[in-house]
């Protein structure tokens, strides 16, 4: 019986450290000497088993640890595998696939389909590109990155740095492009060299970039943007601000007016979205900060309406920190990104796509992904009754903006579908974020099948090339994007021959050119 109980002992003495070898690559704070540190675990327990029992022990002991190891190792570190063609994220359960779409992956990990040839749906081939980092003056000047077929990306704007937000305006002057950069506490004007826009204007040669001014400087972190009726709204550490802009870019900078004041502050790491209904409402995201959830005031953790007389009302809960807002060009409903805790028990929560609506519960603290109970907080009760997300995607990208590409000039294909930028963590070993993913939809905003990547390769295992935040569709019928690691923005170009232009016309049943002029 002793003997039994010891090498029951030794067993899970090298099952514990064949477990920390797998998990090696997933700590952040991974190092050569962690490893050290793991492999002498594993050889001071084969050492033990040997002396006691023999090495012929060994041909048990090892197999059965490693096994053990490899199946708690995938447990508790559900993998995100890279995959040289697309990489799929989870729908909501209710989402209908046709027979031939892999089934979802479970838990929480995120498979892949590997043809991404779903039956009745285009087929998108993948694409090597060179990425100029040239204007942020750093090495190397360009990267090689993947990217959708007939996907090009040219850089249009440099120098802002930190960058996490941007809008572009309509009126008089619809190319003006406006971001906001938190940590200098500006937000900037961004316009073509040639300030007069007309709709017919061709893209810009990479190198024709546009002029860049300060429109307000010394704000208290300004982060989420939204255009409205002529001005620019704000979303600040602990108010919504209305910037008047200035006629000219040579005027000083623009003045403001506080609609809203007084708000919980903002935690350093939380982050302000903001978007405006055509009646004038506010919307505007209050993440948890740092505070427990029994101590959250109850403007947190939740969306927020300010209607045009200025009252406030909390619209939605259960968000633990919503990154993005927008609303759905068709159906007006209010979708948000949301960025999960870090970790959750062993497992960190996958992040999630929601539409929001009033008097929402979408779960947090006591539920996350579909609906999952919490370990210690949640019930299949409460999180029954809770809302749950359209889409999830994987743990530690940071979604941090998206955007629906109805308006875009570009293939019946790539305007059918919802553009993810996906920040990442820093710390995230698994480099799940630092890209732009793509999830179909349908004209009333139901997800029509899985999601893929976009552009990818924006990270290594030892390098950081980019980080996506902001996503916009201009009157341009361009899609741009912002990169907050480099500062630069860069402008999605759609380059297709005759060929594929007319089998998009068939697909399509009518021209990009009365889609987006109705649109």
């Amino acid at each position: 019986m002793r003997g039994i109980i010891e090498f029951l002992f030794y067993m899970i003495l090298l099952w514990g450290a064949a477990l920390l070898v797998f998990g090696v690559k997933v700590f952040s704070f991974n190092s050569p000497l962690l490893l050290f540190v793991v492999m002498l675990g594993v050889g001071f327990a084969l050492a033990l088993i040997g002396k006691r029992w023999g090495r012929g022990m060994l041909l048990i002991a090892i197999p059965m640890a490693v096994l053990l190891a490899h199946l708690t190792a995938e447990r508790l570190w559900p993998t995100v595998e890279e995959h040289s063609r697309a990489r799929t994220y989870r729908l909501s359960p209710d989402v209908n696939v046709d027979a031939d779409t892999p089934p979802p992956p479970s838990d929480n990990n995120f498979g892949f389909d590997s043809t991404n040839k779903r039956k009745g749906a285009p087929d998108f081939g993948i694409q090597s590109r060179m990425l100029s980092l040239e204007c942020a003056n750093t090495l190397p000047p360009a990267v090689e990155v993947r990217m959708l077929d007939g996907m090009d990306l040219h850089p249009i704007a440099c120098g802002l740095k930190g960058i996490e937000d941007m809008v572009f305006s309509t009126g008089i002057n619809p190319m003006a492009m406006f971001a906001s950069l938190p940590d200098s506490g500006m937000v900037y004007r961004v316009e073509r060299q040639n300030s007069s826009f007309t709709p017919a204007v061709t893209d810009n040669p990479p190198g024709d970039m546009w002029r860049k001014s300060i429109l307000s400087s010394g704000l208290d972190r300004p982060m989420g943007l939204d255009w409205h009726a002529g001005s620019l709204y704000v979303a600040t550490r602990t108010a919504v601000l209305r910037l008047k802009i200035p006629a000219s870019t040579t005027t000083p900078e623009a003045s403001f007016e506080t609609v809203v004041a007084d708000l919980p502050p903002a935690s350093a790491t939380e982050y302000r979205a903001l978007t405006i209904a055509p009646d004038g409402s506010i919307y505007l995201s209050m993440g948890a900060g740092d505070a427990k959830p029994q101590e959250l005031e109850w403007q947190r953790a939740g969306v927020l309406c300010i209607t045009p007389a200025g009252e406030i009302e909390l619209f939605a809960a259960g968000l633990h920190h919503a990154r993005a807002l927008t609303h759905h060009p068709h159906t007006g409903a209010l979708w948000a990104l949301e960025d999960s805790p870090e970790s959750l028990d062993l497992h960190p929560p996958p992040e999630e796509i929601n539409i929001i609506k009033q008097g929402g519960d979408y779960g947090w603290p006591f539920c996350y992904g579909f609906q999952v109970p919490d370990k210690h907080l949640g019930t299949t009760t409460i999180c029954n009754a809770t809302d749950a997300p359209v889409a999830l995607l994987p743990s530690h990208s940071t979604p941090a903006g998206f955007a629906f590409g109805t308006m875009l000039d570009a293939p019946a294909r790539y305007r059918s579908m919802l553009y993810v930028a996906l920040k990442g963590r820093m710390d995230d070993a698994q480099r799940s974020g630092f890209r732009i993913v793509g999830l179909p939809l349908g004209d009333q905003g139901d997800l029509t099948g899985w999601g893929l990547d976009v552009v990818s390769g924006l990270a290594t295992s030892k390098e950081i090339y980019a980080r996506p935040t902001a996503l916009a569709v201009a009157s341009d019928g361009r899609l741009y994007v912002s990169d907050a690691s480099t500062g630069i923005v860069y402008r999605f170009i759609f380059t297709f021959d005759d060929d594929t232009k007319s089998v998009t016309a068939k697909e399509d049943g009518k021209s990009a050119g009365q889609d987006n002029g109705e649109g």
